[in-house]
């Protein structure tokens, strides 16, 4: 995904080389998944691959028009966080 975005610099230069796509399905918690359906900076599509390994109870919420920053400041993302924290 780095190179994707910055083409001028290479995965190689990074220091940590985490693949979460091969640990994420040893991950058996439960998860809220907020997806901002314009998010130029992670893509739901880059998510959603992610998350298809999760092993655990998976929610997906997609924000419609929403972009990566932000939507900690919307109301109805705060609704959605505490009903989502009080069920667990």
């Amino acid at each position: 995904m780095l190179s994707r975005r910055f083409p001028l610099i290479s995965e190689r230069f990074l220091k940590d080389k985490y693949d979460t796509v091969d640990v994420v399905s040893e991950v058996v918690c439960p998860c809220l998944l907020i997806v901002g359906e314009a998010d130029d900076t992670i893509p739901s599509t880059i998510s959603r691959r992610l998350f298809a390994g999760w092993q655990g109870e998976l929610s997906v919420v997609t924000l419609a028009g929403s972009g990566h920053r932000g939507i900690l400041k919307r109301p109805d993302v705060h609704e959605l966080l505490g009903s989502y924290v009080a069920r667990c």
